[in-house]
């Protein structure tokens, strides 16, 4: 999840990302994620919305 968030542009650094995952700020359809090293299929992400820190969000397609 990690790269996912890194590679979006929504933190910094993949290591950015992982900090913010363990501080809850991450959210995956209203669900929380804190774990950096979550696997999920690309099948399961589609149509989701990625919502990390308060003002950050993207729908996944």
């Amino acid at each position: 999840m990690a790269n996912l968030i890194g590679s979006l542009g929504l933190a910094k650094s993949n290591g950015a990302a992982r900090d913010l995952l363990k501080q809850g700020a991450v959210s995956l359809d209203g669900d929380r994620v804190d774990d950096p090293f979550a696997k999920f299929d690309r099948a399961e992400l589609i149509g989701k919305t990625l919502k990390v820190g308060k003002h950050q969000f993207r729908k996944l397609a």
